[in-house]
């Protein structure tokens, strides 16, 4: 997601060049989003000439500099409801049969990466995926590793942007531990 002043702020502007049956063709959708932006939901990314554009599955990606306040190693857990995606604002094509969404943080916040994870599927009513056609996607398994949560971990850098700025909670070295939670929901048929 580009920044807050294009049209879309969801939408490369390479994008501008697709036409109709381009956009008809694409069945994934992949989104780095940021908190910030998530915070007016996803709705503009799939307006006006952007209908023709119906996924099967989405993913939604949160890198650990998308969280709030990351530089500041403000505290992710407890989800605070007005700076976390809202869902009940976010409603997708009514072709989305699978939503995955990839919870990137530094290793040092495992335990609060964990309890966002569990919070999806403690309160599994809540965290709902809503599409326009009035189905809802719903979390999948149990919340434990391997049923519901996959994890994987990587190494990356201690320094973000043009400046190479550090920040004291990154450590000393040109590296650090980062994890990513990955959780999935699919349609639920409803009766």
């Amino acid at each position: 997601m580009s920044g807050y002043l294009s049209t879309n702020c969801f939408i490369h502007p390479r994008a501008n060049w697709f036409k109709p049956e381009h956009w008809a063709r694409i069945q994934h959708y992949h989104v780095f989003g940021q908190m910030y932006l998530l915070g007016q939901g996803m709705n503009g990314l799939f307006r006006n000439r952007f209908d023709v554009c119906l996924p099967t599955t989405m993913t939604l990606t949160l890198r650990y500099t998308d969280w709030w306040d990351w530089e500041t190693n403000a505290p992710i857990y407890p989800i605070r409801q007005d700076r976390f995606f809202p869902l009940r604002y976010m409603w997708l094509p009514p072709t989305v049969q699978r939503m995955t969404v990839e919870f990137e943080n530094i290793e040092s916040k495992i335990k609060e990466l964990d309890a966002v994870v569990n919070e999806m599927f403690s309160r599994h009513y809540h965290w709902v995926w809503r599409r326009r056609d009035g189905k809802n996607l719903k979390v999948c398994g149990r919340g434990v590793e391997g049923d519901g949560v996959e994890t994987w971990r990587w190494n990356g850098p201690t320094t973000f942007g043009y400046r190479s700025q550090k920040f004291p909670h990154h450590g000393d070295g040109p590296t650090m531990g980062y994890v990513v939670k990955v959780v999935t929901w699919e349609v639920v048929d409803e009766e």
